[in-house]
């Protein structure tokens, strides 16, 4: 089962300016909690190697 090559515009999603806002708010909360559970692992000795 072979795959075919797609083109940008096949894949490609298009936001409106609200949808922008809306993704753009949500991926900053995601980076916020994503970096604070890298401080407490770091902060608590759970990844090691990293300091």
């Amino acid at each position: 089962m072979g795959m075919e090559p797609v083109s940008f515009e096949e894949v490609a999603v298009y936001f409106s300016r609200e949808e922008w806002a809306l993704y753009w708010d949500v991926m900053v909360d995601m980076y916020q909690c994503v970096a604070l559970l890298g401080e407490e692992c770091l902060n608590h000795g759970l990844v090691y190697g990293m300091r």
